[in-house]
């Protein structure tokens, strides 16, 4: 019987930097072809080399940058492949797109759908469009009013990207959020807490006092009031950053949060495959002269390594991790230390057999994970 492995590829092109992006993206004109070309090469090599053929498909995931943006025909020979090598699990497959309210097209969507598409993520960051532009996003929220409609004539399940911690924000915009998620019922919401990175137009301007952010009380204030309003909107918060209802839960992005395996194609994309865990060139033109031996990241981790990453990504879910399966997969040895050490911390909550958090809303200043590398 075939184990199931997940395939993510990335897709860095976007119409404007938004100032707060530190993924790699490029908005300048470089050959796409020959970046599409590189994806099916590297689907191949990965393919050999991991002996893929082993698993079936379980989900898919073409993330950003800004899929959407670019024509749906340069990706018709990367589904051949894809479509050639894989067998899909039939029962549970999902496949998801990112896309931009302003570039979302009809004729993407059908495009898409023809190869199996039923999700799709919708980058909002923000209702206010006076917050979106300021952080330089290419759309307003009249596009999303009028995209929306057009998605739904083929994508039952869909998924709204939001981000707290934006300049400006206020009670007020985020009443409208609310107010927005009521007005449309999206399956499924995420909302991101705000990294500012130093390498951002956004972190440079805050620097120089040109834009004010709102505080971490505000922002635990802001998650704790969009939580309250979503579980009465039926929304359960089933991961630190994402909210669904019930069947709607994200299943790529729940085998990361597993430590499952999964394969990522694209400069930047990342992998995890076995013990091995890597993440590509952060150079697009690097990645398509020698993606086979340009990486940022290229670890095999230990088996005490493996049990850490498990147990970093577990802890996201609200669910937790079954000490069953820490037990059934990991040495007695590695298993009974951890649970010793992270028995005796106050941010863990031991119960039914799960090891979880406390409380999510202050996760990112807790100094939990960084106790557990240590351990």
């Amino acid at each position: 019987m075939n184990k199931n492995i997940s395939l993510y590829i990335h897709i860095p092109f976007c119409k404007s930097r938004c100032t707060y992006c530190d993924f790699l993206s490029s908005v300048e004109n470089v050959e796409k072809q020959k970046y599409f070309n590189t994806l099916k090469e590297e689907l191949l090599y990965l393919y050999d080399k991991h002996e893929l053929n082993k698993y079936n498909l379980s989900t898919l995931y073409f993330g950003g940058g800004t899929p959407s943006l670019i024509p749906a025909e340069y990706y018709d020979e990367l589904f051949e492949s894809i479509n050639l090598l894989f067998k899909r699990d039939k029962e549970n497959f999902e496949f998801t797109v990112e896309c931009n309210p302003d570039s979302l097209s009809e004729e993407f969507l059908q495009h898409f759908k023809f190869h199996g598409l039923n999700r799709i993520s919708i980058g909002v960051q923000s209702s206010d469009n006076r917050i979106l532009k300021i952080i330089n996003r290419p759309h307003k929220l009249e596009d999303l009013m009028e995209k929306y409609s057009v998605a739904r004539k083929y994508i039952d399940n869909i998924s709204f990207d939001f981000i707290i911690g934006l300049p400006e924000e206020s009670f007020d915009s985020t009443e409208k959020t609310i107010d927005i998620i009521r007005l449309f019922s999206p399956e499924h919401i995420s909302f991101y807490l705000l990294e500012l990175h130093e390498d951002t137009p956004m972190y440079k301007e805050y620097d120089k006092d040109k834009i004010t952010l709102p505080t971490v009380k505000n922002n635990i204030k802001t998650l704790e009031k969009t939580s309250y309003s979503l579980k009465e909107m039926g929304y359960n918060r089933y991961e630190i950053s994402n909210f669904a209802l019930k069947g709607f839960e994200s299943k790529h992005n729940l085998r990361y949060w597993k430590n499952s395996d999964y394969i990522g194609l694209g400069a930047s994309a990342g992998g995890h495959i076995n013990n091995i865990r890597y993440v590509n060139s952060m150079n697009i033109s690097e990645y398509i002269k020698n993606f086979k031996n340009t990486f940022s990241y290229y670890r095999e981790n230990s088996e005490i390594e493996e049990f850490k990453e498990t147990i970093f990504m577990g802890l996201r879910k609200t669910s937790g991790i079954k000490l069953r399966y820490l037990y059934e997969n990991f040495s007695k040895k590695i298993t009974d230390r951890f649970f010793k050490a992270l028995s005796a911390r106050e941010e863990i909550l031991l119960t039914d057999g799960n090891i979880k958090l406390k409380n999510y809303f202050i996760t990112r200043n807790s100094e939990i994970f960084e106790y557990i590398s240590n351990i």
